[in-house]
């Protein structure tokens, strides 16, 4: 008999929210992905086309035009049809340097949707159909600010690709901008049509609230993942898992690692309802709205992976569950205000309304001399480069 893994209750004070018109999302989206062929083989087949990916964007995407939500479905779709082919499951994915050329060839041709960069593959052409979908709905800035967020995502796919068992600050950068960790809140503003302009959405403490939206929802995945991964005696051995991470990084069992996660999930969630509370005060309907939105996408995530049986089930054809627990928690655990010790993310926490007196100004000057000392005692340990002369014909 399987022994469920518990998973603990996690700290989300906001309600999730869904748009009614999830069979039609459904339908729709199984189509695109039969029409485009996004999975390798029939059982894969059996895991993509299916019902489940309208409900995570009627979840996701609770308000916005019918149009709009059907291309965040599909997106969403189409990230985990990459992901399982070119970055975990499929045969390629033992192939860095094939999955590495593809991601490039992937992140040009979003760049480019007026000609085909390679007319063989499906993956780079439906990324293509995508983006011209959405800029007969988005208006330009909306369309570029979904594209540089997608060319992250390429970019730390690469990156993992190629580097193993990252360190824990490394991984929650890798995890936050791959997987479509900033795509899909990004994406969550331009469907439910927040016309927020350039200045404002750079706003640092705007900019911190949509990445920590984006971590609750990726580290969140990593909790609903594990009890599968852990089941299947996962097969990336690449280290990227946040869990494995923390594992790694202060010698945790799964357990310990899971409520280690946990807490600073709680403080993560902390600061965005703080933010947020400082943030409303004066803030501009736009605005608002902006961070309306940041709560349906990470709320209606977090009720999708309790829920759907990608997490729920060890695979396609196995549909017992793995796990158990795992519900919104309306108080948190952890109620200190410091910051995660995770560098990667820290800055979050210079905008903190409850911190400010504690709050010193940085500059990168301040670490000159640490950090050209250190430059030398990485050259000197690397292998020098040789110039070889070349050969002079008689």
């Amino acid at each position: 008999m399987r022994t469920l893994i518990t998973l603990p209750p996690m700290y989300c004070p906001f309600q999730h929210v869904m748009h009614p018109k999830v069979a039609q999302f459904d339908k729709d989206t199984a189509d695109w992905l039969e029409h485009w062929e996004l999975y390798w083989d029939e059982p894969q087949k059996r895991r993509m086309v299916r019902a489940g990916w309208g409900r995570l964007a009627a979840l996701a995407y609770p308000t916005g035009t019918d149009a709009l939500i059907q291309i965040a479905s599909d997106w969403m779709a189409w990230a985990f049809a990459y992901d399982d082919e070119w970055c975990d499951e499929a045969p390629v994915t033992k192939k860095p340097e094939a999955m590495i050329m593809a991601a490039a060839r992937m992140s040009r041709a979003l760049e480019s949707p007026e000609h085909p960069v390679d007319p063989t593959d499906r993956y780079s052409l439906s990324m293509q159909e995508l983006r011209i979908r959405l800029e007969q709905h988005a208006t330009p800035d909306q369309v570029g600010r979904v594209v540089e967020a997608q060319k992250g995502y390429f970019m730390a796919e690469m990156v993992k690709a190629a580097c193993m068992f990252p360190s824990l600050s490394e991984c929650v950068l890798l995890r936050l901008t791959g997987g479509g960790g900033m795509v899909f809140p990004v994406l969550r503003h331009v469907v439910a049509g927040i016309d927020i302009d350039q200045a404002t959405y750079l706003d640092r403490r705007i900019v911190a609230m949509t990445e920590m939206a984006a971590t609750l929802v990726v580290w969140e995945n990593e909790f609903f993942s594990y009890a599968k991964e852990t089941m299947r005696s996962s097969l990336d051995t690449r280290g990227h898992n946040v869990i494995d991470a923390i594992r790694r990084e202060f010698n945790f069992d799964g357990m310990q690692a899971l409520n280690w996660l946990n807490a600073m999930h709680d403080r993560v969630m902390g600061l965005f309802v703080r933010l947020r509370e400082q943030l409303l005060q004066d803030a501009t309907p736009e605005v608002a709205r902006y961070i309306e939105a940041l709560i349906h996408y990470q709320t209606g995530i977090l009720e999708w992976h309790r829920i759907d049986e990608r997490y729920r089930c060890l695979s396609a054809d196995d549909t017992a569950p793995c796990f158990d627990g795992g519900g919104p928690a309306d108080q948190p655990h952890d109620r200190s205000l410091e910051p995660v010790p995770i560098a990667a993310i820290q800055w979050w926490w210079r905008h903190d309304p409850a911190r400010r007196s504690a709050n010193s100004d940085f500059h990168p000057n301040q670490l000159v001399e640490p950090a050209r000392e250190a430059g030398r005692i990485f050259n000197a340990t690397q292998e020098s480069y040789v110039h070889r002369p070349r050969a002079v014909a008689a």
